[in-house]
């Protein structure tokens, strides 16, 4: 019984902050949140872009040097 009557003011006072939102406040909110995931979405996309692109410049760049090798007779 301890547990609920000390989460119950928690509780209380969250759902008197979200009931207190309007609706372009809550579409400010949700606007924000989906600015900060869209940030992060295109950086992990980025990234992964990057990296592929990097390895694919060493592995080109690796299979010159071999091809000029093999045309020197070395």
């Amino acid at each position: 019984m301890g547990k609920i009557a000390a989460s119950a003011p928690y509780v209380g006072s969250a759902a008197t902050v979200v009931a207190g939102l309007t609706l372009s406040e809550w579409g400010m909110i949700f606007g924000i949140v989906l600015t900060f995931a869209t940030f992060v979405i295109n950086w992990i996309y980025k990234h992964r872009k990057d990296r592929r692109e990097t390895k694919i410049l060493e592995h080109t760049l690796t299979c010159d040097q071999c091809r000029s090798n093999s045309d020197k007779g070395v």
